[in-house]
């Protein structure tokens, strides 16, 4: 007689309608976990309020502005130099005018951006209020990153020393000379 042998035979048998529902649940979990997962990373890694990034972002937005007001600076410069020699100016004055409106248009335009970039970080700050410690790493990221220099400064102080050149060229007339004088005995008095 052969012994007989208890693995030989399952003592449960797994009918197909039950490995059909298991498959069916596993997927759907399967499923809805993912749908879960994937909106929470995407908040975590996105859409989750970072003071140190919020920060950076103000920084980079206040870079942009100092250079875009140095292109326009820049662009004044060179269309004053490409076109210096149309104009016949006498003495300095004229051109320190002709020069001082798209300037200032130049400045409006600088103290525009800065003002928005001055709501942003109000607004920021009033976001972070009430977590002490964000609002601390806020202000410290904006105030270690006060020293930059915008990549086209070195373009705008060459096209400055360039204007001066200019200046130089133009001859001070008597009432300048004298208007001059006029201010130095003022001063001396």
């Amino acid at each position: 007689m052969e012994p007989i042998s208890i693995l030989t035979k399952p003592c449960f048998v797994i009918s197909t309608g039950m490995k059909k529902w298991r498959n069916f649940v596993a997927k759907t979990f399967s499923l809805i976990l993912f749908l879960v997962t994937i909106p929470l990373t995407i908040y975590y890694f996105i859409y989750r309020h970072d003071p140190v990034i919020d920060a950076k972002g103000v920084l980079k937005d206040r870079c942009d502005c100092m250079e875009k007001r140095n292109e326009e600076v820049i662009q004044i410069n060179k269309f004053f130099l490409d076109t210096f020699s149309s104009f016949s100016f006498h003495n300095r004055q004229e051109v320190k005018l002709k020069m001082m409106m798209p300037l200032d248009q130049a400045a409006t335009r600088y103290f525009m951006c800065n003002q928005k970039l001055y709501r942003k970080v109000i607004l920021l700050k009033n976001k972070y209020i009430s977590n002490e410690v964000a609002l601390k790493k806020f202000e410290n990221t904006i105030q270690s990153s006060n020293n930059f220099t915008p990549k086209n400064s070195h373009k705008l102080i060459l096209s400055e020393r360039e204007v001066q050149k200019k200046l130089i060229e133009i001859k001070e007339t008597d009432m300048e000379n004298n208007s001059l004088d006029r201010n130095i005995q003022s001063v001396n008095l």
